[in-house]
């Protein structure tokens, strides 16, 4: 055994040559580890100007869903993706660009990023575009 640890140094190695163990916590388990687990639903403009980059923003801030190049571990990718009509999805960059959505979720208060993600919804722009609490998406 390791001094001060329940680790065992691997036969053939002394304890001044065993790495310690390293964090595999990505931003979204140290969050969970900080917080309770609330579920909640968020609404607001759901953006996705480039590849794999989602994030919602509602009357209370920007709330990071995905960042291309960086795991989460909210389970972003794994929900079923929803079909938004042609009519309430506006393009920006090629297919790329935002709606209306709502997601069930717990998110983390202080960093704004989405811990996990149960469910996206859209919803008509309509629905964000009539209400005032929602910050201009233009």
């Amino acid at each position: 055994m390791l001094a001060g640890s329940s680790v065992s140094a691997p036969a053939g190695q002394t304890a001044s040559t065993v790495a310690a163990p390293v964090s595999s916590d990505t931003p979204v388990r140290m969050a969970q580890n900080r917080m309770r687990e609330m579920a909640e639903r968020r609404c607001g403009w759901l953006a996705n100007p480039t590849p794999a980059n989602f994030w919602l923003t509602d009357a209370d801030g920007t709330w990071t869903l995905s960042e291309q190049g960086r795991d989460l571990g909210n389970r972003f990718h794994d929900i079923s993706w929803p079909e938004f009509a042609a009519d309430q999805w506006v393009e920006t960059n090629g297919s790329y660009g935002y709606g209306c959505a709502c997601f069930d979720g717990v998110v983390d208060h202080r960093s704004v990023i989405v811990v996990r993600i149960d469910r996206l919804q859209p919803r008509p722009l309509n629905a964000c575009l009539a209400d005032p609490a929602l910050p201009s998406i233009n």
